[in-house]
């Protein structure tokens, strides 16, 4: 972490915070302050991980744009940010939930020849120098990847990660300096809260204005025993283990019956699927989605911050959010830059809604 100090008035450490909510990004909020010697408090009544972040199987990679703007930028950084901050051996309890597997991206609803092409040129993923972390590679390379077969072009990210979810979150939580309640805390005057708590953050005072909506979904696992356990990010998920392979996720806006989730996983992944896999189970989550699709990060009032609404990046994108709320909270110079911090930040609700009221999806 980047803990220059700013040139502002000195902000006294604060000897205790109370974190609200125990997902991901509640967690590494918690993580990134217990780091830096502070008692932080976890609360809530769900349980560790009881959300989206029970999920057993996510992936930890890259979704790139190329438009160099303020959204690019935060992508871009938060994949940086989270993969070092995960860097194999970092902490063995840590490194217990996560396999350091490498991702290939193909062509798919999110990634057209013409997309592909710009975040190549923009990342300069022909160059050997950016190799360790983005390769432009041809169809024959990402056949032998995905052991399947390949025409176009794809992106090849090395040091992209599978993540147990749920796993992940205990073992950070196992940190002396973090206490957890599973009850709801109200929020003290006395000292900071972070609301971390998904689309319920707007029930906390002074965050009903902020543009949350639930968005569903669904993973199903499948026997399988893969030649290459290469995780692909394509029309869908494809995460193969030793043996099984995980297909998903769904993006409900209302829910779907789990049958109807489970053939929709099948059929966008019919290029990797070999016929008739047999099914094993499924989970299934809520996202917290903002209504521009970007995390909300960032102060509300005194003594209150929230890290909320990661849709389905937060893998990638809680462990930057949970240092930009450290620094904010401590005082320290940010650890991205300014365009992004203004991207998360909440009040940017608060002026669009000067302009043409709230929305919440």
């Amino acid at each position: 972490m980047f803990e220059a100090k700013s040139t502002k008035e000195p902000i006294l450490q604060p000897d205790k915070v109370t974190v609200h909510g125990a997902g991901i990004g509640g967690v590494l909020v918690a993580h990134h302050l217990a780091h830096q010697g502070i008692d932080v408090t976890v609360a809530d009544p769900g349980g560790i991980a009881s959300g989206a972040s029970k999920i057993e199987a996510a992936l930890m990679h890259a979704r790139l744009l190329a438009d160099n703007s303020a959204d690019a930028h935060f992508r871009v950084a938060a994949f940086h940010y989270a993969t070092n901050y995960f860097a194999l051996g970092k902490w063995a309890l840590v490194d217990a939930a996560l396999r350091h597997s490498g991702v290939l991206q193909i062509l798919g609803p999110n990634l057209d020849a013409g997309k592909l092409l710009k975040i190549a040129t923009a990342y300069r993923a022909t160059e050997p120098t950016q190799a360790y972390w983005i390769n432009k590679i041809t169809g024959s390379q990402a056949s032998n990847l995905s052991d399947s077969v390949m025409q176009d072009s794809a992106l090849w990210f090395p040091t992209a990660k599978v993540v147990d979810l749920h796993l992940l979150c205990r073992n950070l939580m196992l940190h002396p300096k973090i206490n957890f309640e599973q009850r709801i805390l109200p929020v003290s005057e006395d000292h900071p809260n972070i609301i971390c708590a998904g689309s319920a953050t707007r029930s906390f005072t002074h965050c009903n204005f902020l543009e949350i909506a639930e968005v569903h979904g669904q993973l199903d696992w499948f026997h399988h025993q893969p030649n290459t356990q290469v995780p692909v990010v394509g029309n869908s998920l494809w995460i193969p283990n030793k043996n099984s392979v995980v297909m998903g996720a769904t993006y409900e806006y209302q829910p779907w019956c789990k049958q109807d989730a489970t053939q929709h996983n099948l059929a966008s992944n019919q290029q990797l699927a070999p016929k008739q896999l047999p099914w094993q189970k499924s989970q299934r989550g809520v996202r917290a989605v903002s209504s521009d699709r970007s995390p909300i990060v960032g102060k509300v009032a005194e003594n209150l911050w929230v890290a909320t609404a990661h849709g389905s990046m937060g893998t990638t994108s809680a462990p930057l959010t949970g240092a930009i709320i450290c620094s904010s909270l401590l005082g320290w110079i940010p650890p991205t830059q300014q365009s992004v911090i203004e991207l998360l930040d909440p009040k940017r609700f608060k002026r669009r809604q000067l302009r043409r009221g709230i929305r919440h999806s």
